[in-house]
């Protein structure tokens, strides 16, 4: 499974960045994730995750929120 990192910001319901990584480099993953970490810790609207898909389009999926504004989460449910 790929490595994906994601900052998000709650407010704007909007993705900030979006960053992938092979399986074999999950140390890289987490150091990413850490680093954005330190940088948005002042604010509190951006949350940074790490999580894990076998593609892209599977975190779409399980994941909508982080890539679909709230409007089309609603339609498509």
């Amino acid at each position: 499974m790929n490595h994906y990192v994601l900052a998000y910001h709650r407010a704007r319901g909007a993705l900030l960045e979006e960053h992938e990584f092979a399986p074999a480099d999950a140390d890289a993953a987490w150091a990413r994730r850490d680093a954005l970490i330190t940088g948005s810790i002042a604010d509190r609207d951006i949350e940074v995750v790490l999580l894990r898909a076998v593609s892209r389009a599977d975190l779409t999926k399980t994941h909508a929120r982080y890539f679909k504004s709230l409007q089309d989460i609603i339609a498509a449910a």
